[in-house]
């Protein structure tokens, strides 16, 4: 063999070496890439449950929402039992005021029936003193029949 064809052959092994090197670039680029899609897809599922999470956290405020609200409502229940609570107190204190009328329609009643009794000793006494003017009437007519 000529070197020619030594040189030639050397510079097609040389050219078959560097077209499996590019090869293998075009490769390591393509497992770059696929690297970098790779990430993309794990951000993405990061996102994802950056996602989830916020949606579990407004689920929980919706439920904290809902037991205020509740606790409005028995705040509310509560003051109207305190109102019923004081209609109550005052209607306490009208039925007190009414036993003291009673107490003291009982009183005057007791004070008329006693008036009425002092009326009765007062005609009694007239009819005492009624009396005495008769037997003094009597006597001086037993006085006046005795005299001769």
């Amino acid at each position: 063999m000529t070197s020619s064809m030594l040189s030639c052959n050397a510079m097609n092994f040389l050219h078959a070496v560097m077209q499996a090197m590019n090869f293998l670039h075009a490769v390591m680029q393509a497992m770059n890439f696929l690297h970098a899609v790779m990430q993309a897809m794990n951000f993405l599922h990061a996102v994802m449950h950056a996602m989830n999470f916020l949606h579990a956290v407004m689920h929980a405020m919706n439920f904290l929402h809902a037991v205020m609200q509740a606790m409005n409502f028995l705040h509310a229940v509560m003051q109207a039992m305190n109102f019923l609570h004081a209609v109550m107190q005052a209607m306490n204190f009208l039925h007190a005021v009414m036993q003291a009328m009673n107490f003291l329609h009982a009183v005057m009643q007791a004070m008329n029936f006693l008036h009425a009794v002092m009326q009765a000793m007062n005609f009694l006494h007239a009819v005492m003193q009624a009396m005495n003017f008769l037997h003094a009437v009597m006597q001086a007519m037993n006085f006046l029949h005795a005299v001769p």
